[in-house]
């Protein structure tokens, strides 16, 4: 399926805060609430020929905590699975921020 036209997909502190909230009280005490990526991982995933956009799977680990999966995208929509794909991620907790809108 094509990719949707371009819009601006930021959003504010207090949007972003009000989603992470929703899901931390959704929430076990003791889950992953966040995935984190080396800044290298990313960009070699955007950086592949015909990159135009980056696209995060929801996976889980065998122990059935979260395993975000990143994988770049072509311009037809299509996922560029033959190329560099992202996981290992570093989790929250025990890799959080100091408390923040978006953690506590």
């Amino acid at each position: 399926m094509p990719l949707p036209p371009k819009k601006d997909q930021t959003i504010t502190l207090e949007a972003a805060s009000k989603l992470t909230a929703n899901f931390r009280r959704q929430s076990q005490a003791d889950a992953v609430i966040a995935a984190g990526f080396w800044k290298e991982t990313v960009q070699k995933i955007l950086d592949q020929t015909g990159c135009v956009a980056l696209r995060v799977y929801y996976g889980l680990n065998p122990d059935g905590s979260p395993a975000p999966v990143l994988v770049g995208v072509n311009e037809k929509g299509d996922d560029l699975t033959t190329g560099i794909l992202g996981d290992e991620n570093y989790p929250c907790p025990p890799f959080c921020a100091a408390p923040n809108p978006l953690n506590s």
